[in-house]
């Protein structure tokens, strides 16, 4: 029997040690994924309207993403092990990253050029900043 240093369990990645860095990487991963094919259907010329995109967006997408997000997104506070300050820098990449997913998909739903802010952009789109999502 070989051994692997990570596994799929109910669609959470484990790592041999606990780290979430494969949960957290398919993560971004299929939100790069789903905004890629998300981008491609929200032309703005033919695409389909602004409020079927958000609606498609926040029904799709961010289940999808944040599937197990209390997990990687958490710091490990039993495992004295790891530093809380190496926890946070983590956390704040891949926060980091989805806060991009989440910007990417607002400017298709608005139609926005790419130098709006982002804050306006999600008040525009009417989606919730990336800390209360």
């Amino acid at each position: 029997i070989a051994s692997t240093s990570s596994i799929k369990l109910l669609g959470i990645h484990l790592d041999n040690e606990l780290r979430w860095g494969p949960q957290s990487a398919a993560a971004i991963a299929k939100g790069q994924a789903w905004i890629a094919q998300f981008t491609r259907i929200t032309r703005a010329s033919r695409g389909v309207t602004a409020a079927t995109m958000r609606r498609l967006y926040l029904a799709v997408c961010v289940p999808r993403i944040l599937y197990g997000a209390d997990l990687f997104l958490a710091p490990p506070a039993s495992n004295r092990r790891i530093p809380i300050t190496g926890a946070k820098e983590r956390e704040r990449g891949v926060v980091k990253k989805l806060r991009t997913i989440q910007r990417i998909a607002a400017l298709a739903i608005t139609g926005a050029l790419s130098s709006t802010p982002t804050d306006v952009l999600d008040a525009y789109a009417n989606l919730l900043p990336n800390r209360a999502l």
